[in-house]
């Protein structure tokens, strides 16, 4: 399970290289990082990075990159039956066109 602590220490640390959206399951950012890493332009979004996660919420967090650890709760397809009709007096009305 994924540490938004650990993610940010290592956006900070390790970011201009992209270590820390390795980390986080990205891989595809990280081989832009490493192609742009000259450019500084990766560091400075993983700076960026570096203060959304501190700033955002563990359960935000959670919900976004540790998804595949929770269990979402299945919900069975539950189609009621209709009640039985009624015998009142609405049944025994007739509608003559």
């Amino acid at each position: 399970m994924k540490d938004k602590t650990t993610a940010a220490l290592l956006a900070f640390f390790l970011g201009g290289l992209g270590v820390h959206r390795f980390y986080l399951g990205q891989t595809g950012v990280v081989f832009l990082c490493l192609l742009f890493c000259w450019t500084f332009i990766p560091a400075f979004i993983a700076f960026i990075d570096f203060i959304i996660f501190l700033t955002v919420s563990k359960e935000s967090f959670d919900y976004k990159y540790n998804r595949a650890y929770f269990q979402q709760p299945i919900v069975k397809n539950y189609v009621p039956t209709p009640p039985p009709p009624s015998k009142g007096m609405s049944s025994e009305i007739e509608y003559v066109l």
